[in-house]
């Protein structure tokens, strides 16, 4: 019995990080998900059809050490070889593909901004470090 109660928590375990991770297509909403839940939100912005500018999909593997840091956020994907997708990434003032950014859980900031491959390493540092949300504190400097 013990077996079973443990098999059943840890598929709902797994329900809730898949509906938690699913990715939005559409920017608009996804901000405004993630202004709602005060979540920070990931935006990538790709053209899954071509290789050298598709952003690496093992990153987005349940199997990847990053798995879990994605529940902390809401998470968008831009297809930037549709128009919605291309008008997107000009607001991001995308000058290469892909672009990842993190924008902070109030949804007014960029706190983290990528233009180009992630390492592995990278993505996981990048969502390690801003899951909170919170926009990192300035740095003054006196002379």
């Amino acid at each position: 019995m013990k077996g079973l109660a443990t098999f059943v928590a840890n598929l709902a375990l797994l329900a809730a990080t898949a509906s938690a991770n699913e990715w939005m297509s559409d920017y608009g909403a996804a901000l405004n998900a993630a202004k709602a839940e005060r979540k920070p939100l990931v935006v990538v912005i790709e053209n899954p059809g071509d290789r050298a500018v598709r952003f690496d999909e093992t990153s987005f593997s349940p199997q990847q050490p990053s798995s879990p840091l994605l529940a902390k956020y809401k998470l968008c994907r831009i297809d930037a070889s549709s128009a919605y997708g291309q008008a997107v990434a000009k607001a991001f003032r995308a000058s290469s593909l892909p672009l990842t950014s993190i924008i902070d859980k109030t949804g007014s900031v960029q706190i983290f901004v990528k233009q180009g491959a992630l390492s592995a390493a990278e993505w996981h540092a990048a969502l390690a470090t801003y899951q909170s949300g919170a926009r990192p504190e300035p740095v003054i400097c006196s002379t």
